[in-house]
């Protein structure tokens, strides 16, 4: 986010910290501390910030188990053949490097019933931009990826659990 990116260069408090959303560096002199976990890191991770680095013995965020999914989609009510292997990456699309392309395209080399699912853009043309680079990178199966619309987040849960594989960008 532009905005958060800014206002963290701006020497707002007497201490700041940051942690991982991304867990590296953000570089950013005004930021005084990188909170991580000792699970996270090497002995050699202090090398790697440029912040003071914070290795609590727990993590630092706490995940309630979700309750299965209330949505009753089934897989016919997406753009992808009910009786394929999905392999769903729903992430953001600014988050697929071009290097997942070639992760991308040797699975569905290696799984001819496999489908790449996608979730689409915020918006239009970030989907037109990245399709137009599948198109370039794996012509050959780019006929079996599909982008989907962005889901609630009730019909988001149910979008993963039909997934029979899922990925993150690398």
């Amino acid at each position: 986010d532009p905005n958060t990116y800014y206002l963290a260069h701006a020497r707002l408090a007497p201490l700041q910290c940051g942690t991982w959303g991304h867990p590296l560096t953000t570089g950013i002199p005004t930021l005084d501390w990188f909170i991580s976990s000792e699970d996270l890191e090497t002995s050699e991770g202090d090398a790697h910030y440029t912040e003071r680095l914070a290795r609590p013995a727990y993590l630092t965020n706490y995940y309630y188990r979700p309750e299965h999914p209330a949505s009753t989609k089934t897989r016919d009510e997406f753009a992808v053949p009910a009786d394929a292997h999905w392999y769903g990456c729903l992430q953001s699309l600014f988050k697929i490097h071009p290097d997942d392309d070639t992760l991308f395209a040797d699975i569905l080399r290696q799984d001819l019933r496999g489908y790449l699912v996608l979730l689409e853009g915020n918006f239009p043309r970030w989907t037109e931009i990245l399709l137009s680079r599948f198109r370039q990178s794996m012509p050959d199966v780019v006929d079996r990826v599909r982008f989907v619309p962005q889901q609630t987040p009730e019909h988001f849960a149910r979008l993963l659990s039909l997934c029979d594989v899922l990925l993150d960008p690398v």
